[in-house]
C-alpha cells in the first residue's frame, strides 16, 4: 500500500516541478517568491533558482490542496442540502398520512355518532 502513495506522490511532485518549469520557460516568476529565494541563497543566483523551484512547487502544492478543501466543502454542502430536502419531503409526506388518517378516524367516528 505505502509503495502505491510513494508512486502517487512522486507522480504528483512530477507535475508541481513540470508546471514550474513551464512557467520559467513562459518567463511567469513570482517576484516575491524569487526576492525570498535569492535571499534564503544569500544571493547565490544558481542555488536561489533551485530554490525557487522547490518553493513554487510548495505553492502550487498548497494551492491545490486549497483548491481540493474548497471542492469538498461545496460538496458536502450539496449533499446536506439534498438530504435536508429529502428529510423535509419525507416529514410532509409523513404529516399528510397522519392527517389524512386522522380525518379518516373523524369521519368514521361521526358516521358511526348514534342520533
Amino acid at each position: 500500500m505505502s509503495h502505491t502513495s510513494s508512486k502517487e506522490s512522486r507522480v504528483f511532485k512530477k507535475v508541481l516541478y513540470k508546471k514550474v518549469a513551464e512557467e520559467i520557460e513562459k518567463k511567469e516568476i513570482d517576484k516575491g517568491l524569487w526576492a525570498m529565494a535569492l535571499s534564503e541563497c544569500l544571493g547565490d543566483k544558481i542555488a536561489a533558482e533551485s530554490r525557487y523551484i522547490k518553493l513554487r512547487a510548495q505553492d502550487i502544492e498548497d494551492e491545490y490542496i486549497d483548491q481540493f478543501e474548497r471542492d469538498q466543502k461545496i460538496e458536502l454542502e450539496k449533499v446536506r442540502e439534498i438530504v435536508t430536502k429529502e428529510r423535509n419531503d419525507g416529514l410532509k409526506y409523513l404529516s399528510t398520512i397522519i392527517l389524512m388518517g386522522s380525518l379518516f378516524a373523524l369521519a368514521i367516528a361521526l358516521i358511526a355518532w348514534p342520533g
